[in-house]
C-alpha cells in the first residue's frame, strides 16, 4: 500500500493536484489508511487556521519546523536526490599534540564536500554526560560570499528527527544530541529542496572509534 506525505496531503487539501491524483489520494483514504486519515486531519486543521488568521505571522518555531519537514519529506515525484557528501578531512589522521588529548571533553574536525558545497564540522563530546555537541557551517567554494541564511539542518537517525536548527547567514550552526547509530545530518540548501546528506557514523555512536565511545588517552 503506498502511502502519502504530509506535503502531499497539504496540496491535497489546497486544491493543488491533479484530478487523477486527487482521486487516487481519495480512493486511498476511503480504504481506511489510519496513517494517511491522521496526516490529512492534521493539514486540514492548519489550513483551516491559516485561512482564519490571513494576517498573522507564523510564530519562528513554526517557520523553522515547516522548512524542516520539507527537508526532510522532499516529495517523491520531484524526483531530486539527496546529494551525498564525501569525507575530505579528519582531524583523527592529524592529532593534535599529546598534551592537549586529555580532559573532559573529545575533539575531532572534518570536513565534507559535497557538489559546489563544503560542510565544516566540530565534533565535540562531554564524556561525563555521554552527550555531543556538532558545530558546523556550509560555504559556497563558487560563490564564498554567498549568504546562507535560513537553511535547514536536521540531524537524523533513522527516520527519527533527534535535532534541528537553521544556519545564520554565515552558514552557521549547532546541534546537540546523545550518541546512536545511523546518524546523518540532512542540510537544506535551496528551495528546490535539494538537500545535502551527511553521514555521521564515523564521528558520533558508531562504536570504539566514533568520538562519542572513544576516550582519548
Amino acid at each position: 500500500m503506498k502511502h502519502f506525505d504530509i506535503t502531499e496531503w497539504s496540496d491535497f487539501t489546497r486544491g493543488a493536484l491533479s484530478a487523477s491524483e486527487r482521486a487516487l489520494m481519495e480512493g486511498h483514504l476511503s480504504s481506511g489508511c489510519a496513517r494517511c486519515a491522521s496526516a490529512f486531519e492534521f493539514v486540514k486543521d492548519v489550513h483551516t487556521v491559516a485561512r482564519l488568521s490571513p494576517q498573522e505571522e507564523p510564530s519562528p518555531d513554526a517557520v523553522r519546523w515547516a522548512k524542516a519537514l520539507v527537508a526532510m519529506h522532499p516529495r517523491e515525484r520531484v524526483g531530486v536526490p539527496s546529494l551525498m557528501a564525501r569525507l575530505v578531512f579528519d582531524s583523527i589522521n592529524d592529532p593534535v599534540p599529546v598534551g592537549m588529548r586529555s580532559g573532559d571533553a573529545a575533539l575531532r574536525y572534518a570536513v565534507y564536500v559535497a557538489g559546489n558545497f563544503c560542510i565544516d564540522l566540530h565534533f565535540q563530546e562531554d564524556l561525563e554526560a555521554r552527550t555531543a555537541t556538532i558545530m558546523g557551517q556550509m560555504t559556497d567554494r563558487e560563490t564564498p560570499d554567498r549568504p546562507m541564511t535560513g537553511k535547514p539542518v536536521l540531524l537524523v537517525s533513522g527516520k527519527r528527527v533527534l535535532a534541528h536548527c537553521i544556519s545564520n547567514k554565515f552558514g552557521e550552526f549547532s546541534l546537540h544530541c546523545n550518541p546512536e547509530r545511523q546518524l546523518r545530518l540532512l542540510v537544506g540548501t535551496d528551495e528546490y529542496r535539494n538537500r545535502i546528506e551527511v553521514p555521521l557514523d564515523p564521528f558520533v555512536g558508531s562504536g570504539p572509534n566514533g568520538t562519542v565511545r572513544h576516550r582519548r588517552k
